[in-house]
């Protein structure tokens, strides 16, 4: 497959002057001579052109038109495209089941509940305008950690976050 992109010339201008003064600058004579000289007719391709790549959805309907190319023969068997739903799917659904993992882990719903508190913290101190508030915070993201740690210690024995985020609140309230 051959992927031809075929802005208008003068859109290839315009976009060149906005790159003036950088490494991506290209003469002006050079990308008219381009234009004037490419051919993008290959006989043994199949040649998709692309009027405006910066355009919305045209990467959406490149790829639409290669798998319609794909599905109804016109392109021959190419092992990056074979199958390429059925990877997409698998992906997503493994990307699923490892987000809803991590979720779901005892870890870091605690993790979770102690940023909350100490960030409700951190605001509450700024508001009564308490000194010392990177070394507060500071103290309190240590201690947050040293929870964290005791839990994954403890991670054998049942029993819920609730008495760990309880505790790491009167710590705050008392930092």
């Amino acid at each position: 497959v051959v992927v031809h992109l075929d802005p208008p010339l003068a859109l290839c201008l315009d976009r060149n002057r906005e790159r003036a003064g950088t490494k991506g600058f290209v003469p002006e004579e050079v990308v008219r001579k381009v234009a004037e000289t490419f051919d993008a007719n290959f006989e043994s391709h199949v040649v998709v052109r692309v009027a405006d790549p910066a355009a919305p959805g045209s990467a959406d309907a490149l790829w639409d038109r290669l798998l319609q190319l794909w599905r109804g023969g016109g392109i021959a068997a190419c092992p990056a495209l074979e199958d390429l739903e059925e990877r997409e799917r698998q992906e997503a659904e493994r990307k699923q089941q490892a987000g809803a993992r991590c979720s779901k882990t005892r870890g870091h719903v605690l993790d979770n509940l102690l940023r909350k508190e100490l960030s409700s913290a951190v605001a509450e101190w700024r508001e009564r305008g308490l000194p010392d508030l990177q070394q507060r915070a500071r103290l309190a993201n240590e201690e947050r950690k040293r929870v964290l740690q005791r839990e994954k210690a403890a991670a054998a024995g049942e029993g819920g976050n609730a008495g760990a985020a309880a505790s790491f609140r009167s710590w705050l309230a008392n930092l």
